[in-house]
């Protein structure tokens, strides 16, 4: 499949560039023309439509009231500052030390004379 898609591709290139190297220089020009006002009249649609959307989003903020930036802001600052905590945890400068102490702990709580589950391996009998 990826194969016979690319060998398309590659033969469609190819006609597609004989054909703009057959036309002559007039044909080529209002190709470009044409091709040129489809984009401007596409990018000024897609233009209208993001003014319109960024009026609509304004209109609702402001229905909504002046507190939804400050809403917002509070919300944000109140995720980062769950992300904070949840990377701090993770990235610890003494997680080594509390997997010592839960390893320690381990070990400790199971102290009987059935030896037969080996939780920690560190320690060689």
């Amino acid at each position: 499949m990826g194969k016979k898609f690319l060998t398309g591709i590659a033969f469609g290139s190819l006609a597609g560039l004989a054909a703009w190297a057959s036309l002559d220089d007039q044909q080529q020009k209002r190709i470009k023309a044409k091709v040129s006002d489809s984009v401007y009249t596409a990018m000024d649609v897609v233009t209208d439509y993001t003014l319109n959307a960024l009026d609509i989003a304004d209109a609702m903020l402001h229905d909504y009231g002046e507190g939804a930036a400050d809403k917002m802001s509070n919300l944000k600052a109140a995720v980062n500052d769950q992300k904070d905590r949840f990377t701090n945890h993770f990235v610890s400068d003494d997680f080594d030390e509390q997997t010592a102490d839960i390893r320690e702990a381990l070990k400790n709580a199971h102290k009987d004379d059935n030896d037969d589950i080996i939780i920690d391996q560190t320690s060689q009998k």
